[in-house]
């Protein structure tokens, strides 16, 4: 990495400056810091890193324009703070009204190629995180690709792109682009510019279903971006956290704080808050104040919330199989053009609506499919909202089937991340007691079938006691038949 030339230092600063500095310009000569632009802008700077007051940095920017003999850079620089500050106070339209004087400055103003280059860079990138706090997914990649390439010896700024670029490669389904996106940050970036880098990672953590584990960490994270940008995004992330960790009265308090912070342009973390706000709704069964809710509610370019998804998920709690299909019959036609996220959640849904319908063969089909898919990307927590009883089923049958190794882990991960309730459905067989049913239709004896699954006659008895329970007969004829028909059985 190239070292930033040192007539540049001074503004690069105001882009990495930390809450703790500002005692210390306080404790100058009130002479030397108030009539100085550069120091007045570094002063508006810490007010966007820790308990950020962008009121206060306004103030300051505003204090810099009137100093004399500022630097040639000062009116970008301080154009671009201003725009993090109105951004904070959730005035997006004023936000990019500042931007654009930005980009005007550094056409009109003497700066050497570097530093306009460098500012320039600066620029798309938040041009970027306003784009994706917003949902536009397509338009941020672009700016936070073209910026971060410009300012790749500005730790903290090539470090905020990252971390943003990285959220949007979780939010459409892209989790290995998001880790190794995640590991290019550098040690030397700090305070508000790690807030995007920090949701991410708490989301992949949540995926993994380790949400508990990092609930204390996202909660930290949260604090820290009070009066910022992120404030909102972060507050839904831990929303999210809270609904993965089966804390759904915690959800809903987050949630106040959520429509609290979210500004106009929040649309992604109102997305973010709305999937966990749902899941919860479905797991209480409260179906009528989630479909309302979804009401006039359009998704996101990159549908990476879908609420037809999740109405039809909905549909599945009412008994209403058919019509959640009909609601998904668009999406599964759009296919890939949906993020990869969303797919998945539409194959595993409409899954559960062919085993409502008892289609199990369309059922595991589908199934297979959402299965392959979550491999490849990674994707596991949303197929772990369906219907507890049908993604038991849909679970155990693809326990028991010749799938790629690949969905195999995927199947072992979602089981593993079901809520430990004893109360919870359960499946109506367990993966072995499907296993003896097919030896048994495939006309094995029992001291066979101990020797195919390696275990005790004895163990076997007690298995095919246990399946003519379940099944609520008393013979292997019998049993068999009623496997076919529940489709534990080919």
């Amino acid at each position: 990495m190239t070292e930033l030339p040192r007539a540049a230092l001074a503004w690069a600063g105001c882009f990495d400056a930390r809450e703790d500095e500002r005692a210390g310009i306080l404790a100058l000569p009130t002479a030397t810091w108030q009539s100085d632009a550069a120091t007045l802008l570094r002063l508006a700077a810490t007010h966007r890193a820790g308990n950020a007051t962008p009121g206060l940095s306004l103030e300051y920017v505003a204090a810099a324009a009137q100093c004399e003999g500022a630097p040639a850079w000062a009116g970008p620089v301080g154009a671009v703070l201003r725009a993090d500050a109105l951004r904070a106070l959730g005035r997006p339209a004023e936000a990019a009204a500042a931007l654009d004087e930005a980009r005007s400055g550094l056409e009109s103003r003497r700066l050497d190629l570097g530093d306009r280059l460098r500012l320039s860079g600066v620029v798309h990138v938040r041009e970027g995180i306003a784009a994706a706090l917003s949902s536009d997914f397509p338009a941020a990649m672009a700016a936070l690709e073209r910026g971060r390439e410009l300012v790749a010896d500005l730790p903290s700024v090539h470090a905020e792109a990252t971390g943003m670029l990285a959220l949007i490669a979780f939010l459409v389904g892209r989790l290995d682009d998001a880790r190794t996106l995640l590991a290019t940050i550098r040690s030397t970036a700090s305070g508000t510019a790690l807030l995007p880098a920090a949701a991410t990672g708490a989301l992949l953590a949540i995926e993994t279903g380790a949400a508990e584990a990092h609930l204390e960490e996202i909660a930290a994270a949260r604090a820290s971006a009070a009066g910022t940008e992120y404030h909102a995004l972060l507050t839904a992330a831990h929303a999210v956290a809270l609904e993965a960790a089966g804390r759904p009265d915690s959800v809903t308090r987050a949630l106040w704080d959520l429509d609290a912070a979210a500004g106009s342009d929040a649309a992604t973390a109102r997305f973010l808050g709305l999937s966990a706000w749902l899941a919860v709704q479905a797991g209480a069964r409260q179906i009528a104040p989630a479909l309302a809710a979804l009401d006039g509610i359009d998704p996101d370019p990159a549908h990476s919330v879908c609420p037809a998804a999740w109405r039809a998920r909905l549909y599945l709690d009412t008994g209403d199989c058919h019509r959640a299909l009909a609601e998904l019959a668009p999406c599964v036609a759009l296919g890939p053009a949906h993020a990869m996220r969303t797919l998945v959640y539409v194959l595993a849904v409409s899954a559960a609506a062919y085993a409502g319908l008892r289609d199990t063969v369309s059922a595991d089909e589908t199934f297979a499919r959402a299965l392959d898919l979550a491999a490849l990307t990674g994707l596991r927590r949303y197929i772990v909202t369906l219907p507890p009883t049908a993604l038991a089923e849909l679970l155990g049958r693809a326990a028991g089937s010749a799938l790629p190794e690949a969905s195999q882990r995927v199947v072992s991960d979602v089981a593993g991340m079901l809520p430990a309730d004893p109360t919870a459905p359960q499946p109506l067989l367990s993966p072995r007691e499907r296993l003896v049913l097919r030896h048994l239709a495939e006309g094995e004896s029992q001291h066979r079938i101990a020797w195919l699954l390696s275990v005790s006659h004895n163990t076997v008895k007690t298995q095919i006691r246990s399946v003519y329970r379940k099944l609520e007969v008393d013979s292997r004829q019998a049993a068999v038949e009623r496997g076919r028909v529940l489709g534990f059985v080919e």
